[in-house]
């Protein structure tokens, strides 16, 4: 192919795209990379708490399935996903669409993007079936075993001082 001539056609193609690269903006002008998100994108996230005003810190996660990842994580013991944590935690980032305060943190929810705000960071936006309210989250229980509170008062029977509980002697 020595001494093959490009068409002066050829030329301007070449040119054109050029300019076309050079006049092209950085994409931050302190030389980082900003990340951009897909409206339509949603991930899963493990959230990670929440500040004063509402708003919940969060970190991307992804599924492990083959359990190969040193770095994976189980949330539940009863659970078998097996979970990793993708990328840096967005601090104060996402909002409860129904404003419910309190999602417990590890929590995994689905995120999706809400938009923009004035600094130029990504807004995000999470669903939490509404929780219980407060005093009714302890299940159904008595306090002859020792979960929830256990042998918080007394354990023989006030009227008839008979045990609650059976003694393992």
């Amino acid at each position: 192919m020595a001494g093959v001539i490009p068409s002066a056609e050829a030329w301007r193609r070449v040119s054109a795209v050029v300019k076309r690269v050079e006049n092209v903006p950085p994409p931050h002008l302190a030389g980082d990379s900003t990340a951009t998100y897909s409206a339509s994108e949603s991930f899963f996230a493990m959230i990670l708490g929440m500040n004063m005003g509402g708003f919940y810190s969060f970190n991307r996660v992804g599924l492990d399935p083959r359990g190969i990842d040193p770095d994976a994580f189980i949330v539940a013991p009863t659970q078998a996903l097996r979970w990793v944590f993708q990328g840096d935690a967005h601090v104060d980032a996402a909002r409860e669409a129904n404003l419910n305060m309190g999602v417990p943190i590890f929590t995994i929810v689905r995120m999706y993007l809400a938009g923009y705000d004035a600094n130029n960071e990504p807004v995000f936006v999470f669903v939490m079936p509404p929780l219980p309210p407060d005093g009714t989250r302890l299940p159904v229980h008595d306090h002859r075993s020792n979960e929830h509170g256990g042998l918080a008062f007394s354990v023989h029977h006030p009227g008839t001082q008979l045990p609650q509980m059976p003694y393992p002697f």
